[in-house]
């Protein structure tokens, strides 16, 4: 079954690790899939994450804003010189849904996956969302959403029954997010964390939606309580500068490490002590799942999906709280994890649905079942 991936961006986040995962879990359980993607303005940096098997093409396209007519045509062109079985369109928001129109002039099998559960754009996005949820249903055969959250705000008709609405685990790969003392003594030692420093850490877009100048508020009332903790940010995006002018006035300016290139977090999360993950509003929230299978304690908000929520050891803390608030929290959470076993949450994890290992069948099957149902 041959399918065309949509939902990439040119930096590596929740949804691109998702769809690298499982792409890769895919191949790995049947060898007759086969995809391809639409990439904006240039292959990514990643592509080594996607490129599993030689055959893999990724049709680069330009920007639909700077380029709208060589936009249009190159989307045309996709359909009229390849057939595909399927188009799995990845999105965060229905502000542009061009792909899946010459998708269905051209029949083929088209579902939606949601990733988030909010307008992360600005009010031309949150207009053309709503517009276009109206025609939804009209060119795709199924909705997929990562909860129940991100396909309310995705389908209109979320939950009808109409079109196989199914929640997909954002499932991942629990023995590569295990926690490993080797990689964090490595980690440690690369960013300069003595073995007294507390490490904070975040992982992340750097864009309002994840609202990491509070979380600098954050860490700044929690270094008045200790001391010794320090913070790393491994992400990038169009807040990094803001982020950097208001982490140099937090103690000696060098509290705060910022971590802009990186494809894979996970030697990351064994090298910190606490998650803390204030974000406005997640689809999901994979981060702090991949954290949590690696043994962290993690402070997340009320904004973030509560399915997440797997260790007792992680606890959601009001968007309303004070930032003081958020320290206290994180504080109660180091003393609780003082001794747990980081090692053991993998066992937890394996038993869950958010085990790669057992969800891929079930996202084989809903492609497969989507790809042969006609228009």
């Amino acid at each position: 079954m041959k399918v065309l991936v949509f939902g990439l961006s040119g930096q590596y986040g929740g949804v691109e690790s998702f769809i690298a995962s499982q792409v890769s879990a895919l191949y790995n359980f049947d060898s007759s899939f086969s995809f391809d993607y639409v990439v904006f303005d240039g292959i990514p940096s990643y592509f080594e994450k996607l490129q599993v098997r030689s055959d893999v093409n990724f049709h680069v396209i330009p920007s639909r804003w700077l380029h709208p007519i060589k936009y249009m045509r190159a989307l045309k062109r996709i359909f009229d010189e390849n057939e595909y079985d399927l188009l799995w369109y990845n999105v965060c928001t229905l502000s542009d849904i061009s792909l899946l129109k010459y998708a269905y002039v051209h029949h083929v099998s088209c579902v939606v996956h949601s990733h988030n559960s909010e307008n992360m754009g600005n009010w031309v996005n949150s207009l053309l969302h709503r517009i276009h949820r109206q025609f939804i249903s009209g060119c795709s055969v199924g909705y997929l959403a990562c909860s129940d959250e991100a396909g309310r705000f995705m389908f209109p008709d979320w939950g009808s029954g109409r079109h196989g609405e199914t929640v997909v685990p954002n499932a991942i790969d629990v023995a590569h997010f295990s926690f490993s003392a080797g990689a964090r003594q490595a980690m440690r030692k690369r960013m300069g964390i003595s073995d007294q420093e507390i490490l904070i850490g975040n992982v992340g877009r750097l864009h309002f939606q994840k609202n990491q100048l509070f979380l600098l508020d954050i860490f700044q009332e929690l270094y008045q309580e200790l001391s010794n903790a320090r913070l790393v940010i491994v992400g990038s995006g169009s807040l990094e500068s803001s982020l950097r002018n208001r982490a140099s006035s937090i103690g000696d300016g060098e509290r705060v490490i910022f971590i802009t290139d990186c494809n894979d977090a996970s030697e990351y999360y064994s090298a910190m002590d606490c998650f803390l993950f204030p974000s406005l509003f997640e689809g999901f929230g994979i981060a702090a799942l991949e954290a949590q299978c690696s043994g962290l304690c993690c402070a997340m908000s009320t904004g973030v999906c509560p399915d997440v929520v797997i260790l007792d050891t992680t606890k959601r803390v009001s968007l309303n709280a004070s930032a003081k608030e958020w320290a206290e929290a994180v504080i109660a959470l180091l003393e609780l994890s003082v001794n747990v076993n980081r090692s053991e949450a993998r066992d937890i994890m394996m038993q869950t649905r958010f085990n790669l290992d057992n969800s891929t069948s079930f996202l084989s099957n809903l492609l497969t079942d989507f790809s042969c149902e006609s228009k």
